[in-house]
């Protein structure tokens, strides 16, 4: 496939509803009738946050991918390109962060029980983890001269997903990630 891309093919997800984190904090500033423990509540706040960043980093990588594909010139604005790069770098972390989470939501006791088409999206830590790493190391291989010309060069933005040395992530699979942490974080928010 040619890069850099000429179309987006982002899913939307600004319909997601923003803001369960502040929904949890009043939640558990007026406990009424709770009954789980403060671990698990620090727990929830951090995931739903955490969730909540993710898709809003999401959304911003879909805007730049859009104001650069949308621009038909020669001269397409290429920082967008740059900046979209720049939100997957932090959506990765934010969701890496999240599923570190989620794993330790799944043993606590007291937290909702997953569902189980969460557990599909669990199962997808190891690959958003070893993406991450090239995000998180990509710095100290540049520095140890470890890439090569004609090299990956950090995260790249492609049509239909994002790559970087280690590997590559599919928009539909990020998206589908992101809607069901959104979907349990509304559980625990609720």
């Amino acid at each position: 496939m040619t890069w850099p891309p000429l179309t987006n093919e982002m899913p939307d997800l600004s319909a997601l509803v923003p803001g369960q984190t502040l929904v949890l904090v009043l939640r558990l500033a007026f406990p009424g009738d709770r009954t789980d423990t403060y671990p698990a509540r620090l727990l929830h706040v951090t995931f739903v946050r955490l969730v909540d960043k993710a898709i809003s980093e999401y959304e911003a990588a879909r805007a730049q991918m859009n104001r650069y594909s949308q621009e038909d010139t020669p001269m397409r604005p290429l920082v967008a390109l740059f900046r979209a790069a720049s939100e997957f770098e932090n959506c990765i972390t934010s969701l890496h962060r999240a599923l570190c989470l989620l794993e330790a939501i799944r043993r606590d006791k007291v937290s909702p029980k997953l569902p189980d088409a969460l557990r599909a999206t669990l199962r997808a830590k190891a690959d958003v983890r070893n993406f991450r790493d090239a995000i998180q190391h990509f710095d100290d291989d540049l520095t140890e001269g470890i890439p090569q010309p004609g090299g990956n060069l950090g995260i790249r933005a492609h049509s239909n997903r994002i790559e970087c040395a280690r590997g590559s992530i599919l928009y539909s699979d990020l998206a589908g990630w992101l809607r069901s942490l959104h979907g349990y974080a509304g559980q625990i928010a609720a």
